[in-house]
């Protein structure tokens, strides 16, 4: 199944830390160009994307690196990408299959498409309110501007952090 292999790519990128705090390694710096974008920007949607490339081709995803706009942009193509909430695996009607993509809102304001955000890869659902993952730009206490790659546990809320859904490309995983 294309998740295990997704999830294999991200397990491969745990040994990567900042140098200085500055979102700065040569790695971070290969996901930004991937996605056409200038070093040293917040990095957590490009590890995400990177891992999908690293086991599909062509890319189904948008090369999108603001968790906003790209949560946006997939909710637009349900022909593409199946979006779901928190609710919908509470209720059973779908499960969190590694390889999903989780997004988080960060000072989201009603009505606007603004919010900062971060982004989780899914390595497994444990229940229906916690999931294993694997992020790029936390840390060992779950930050959303953190210092490398870590494995964390995940529920739909995480401090200042809400879960506005999961993704994944129909059909692929």
């Amino acid at each position: 199944m294309i998740g295990a292999v997704i999830v294999k790519a991200a397990e491969s990128l745990l040994y990567i830390r900042e140098r200085i705090g500055n979102n700065d390694h040569p790695m971070i710096d290969r996901m930004l160009d991937y996605l056409g974008l200038p070093h040293h920007l917040s990095w957590c949607l490009a590890f995400c994307l990177w891992c999908v490339h690293m086991a599909v081709h062509p890319m189904p995803y948008p090369k999108i690196a603001r968790c906003a706009t790209f949560w946006e942009r997939v909710q637009a193509d349900p022909w593409k990408y199946d979006t779901f909430d928190a609710e919908d695996i509470a209720w059973g009607i779908e499960k969190a299959t590694p390889g999903t993509i989780m997004i988080f809102s960060h000072s989201k304001v009603a009505g606007k498409n603004n919010w900062n955000g971060h982004a989780a890869m899914v390595t497994a659902q444990v229940n229906p309110r916690k999931f294993a993952t694997i992020e790029g730009n936390t840390n060992a206490a779950g930050s959303r501007e953190g210092d490398g790659v870590y494995q964390k546990t995940r529920t739909p809320k995480q401090g200042n952090m809400l879960l506005e859904g999961f993704v994944r490309v129909r059909g692929i995983i």
